[in-house]
């Protein structure tokens, strides 16, 4: 993730797996409802058409479950929380601790058929969000694309009480 301050300030310094806990539990139900909902949302998208997908705060792994299940040939997921790779690891996704996002997007130029960045831009400082979005740009190939979502956390689905931070 691209956070202001030096390539440390960069990397989560907290247990954000304990946070997301709290919503999501460590269960196999919950895994395979929230993989259930990924695959809906991803599948129109990537299905038939993307060859080399990177997940950008892959988290739990999610969304690499959802891909590995579509068939995807070449799936990765980065995130800055050593929890949360852990714990996709224990499940057999190819998650793997990145420290400088921005750095290693640009050792990948013209790489990835597809990025997702779920739920991840509203935590990049919003002076760093063009930067990082050029850089990931950049690590498309061409016609490649890239699958954003973000929380409001003002609907009236969500509530503000749900992420208690500045971001949402």
């Amino acid at each position: 993730m691209a956070l202001e301050g030096s390539v440390e300030a960069r990397t989560l310094n907290w247990d954000y797996s304990r946070h997301y806990s709290r919503f999501h539990p460590d269960t196999a139900g919950d895994f395979a409802g929230t993989v259930a909902i990924m695959d809906r949302w991803l599948r129109p998208h990537l299905q038939g058409k993307a060859s080399r997908v990177l997940d950008i705060g892959c988290g739990r792994g999610y969304a690499l479950e959802a891909l590995r299940t579509m068939g995807l040939a070449s799936i990765e997921g980065i995130d800055t929380s050593r929890e949360q790779v852990s714990w996709a690891e224990s499940r057999g996704l190819p998650a793997r601790l990145v420290i400088d996002t921005l750095a290693y997007l640009a050792e990948r130029p013209q790489t990835h058929d597809a990025i997702l960045l779920m739920d991840v831009i509203e935590h990049v400082a919003p002076a760093e969000q063009r930067a990082f979005l050029r850089a990931i740009a950049d690590s498309l190939r061409p016609r490649g694309k890239l699958l954003l979502s973000t929380p409001n956390a003002a609907s009236r689905l969500a509530g503000y009480t749900r992420h208690l931070d500045y971001t949402h």
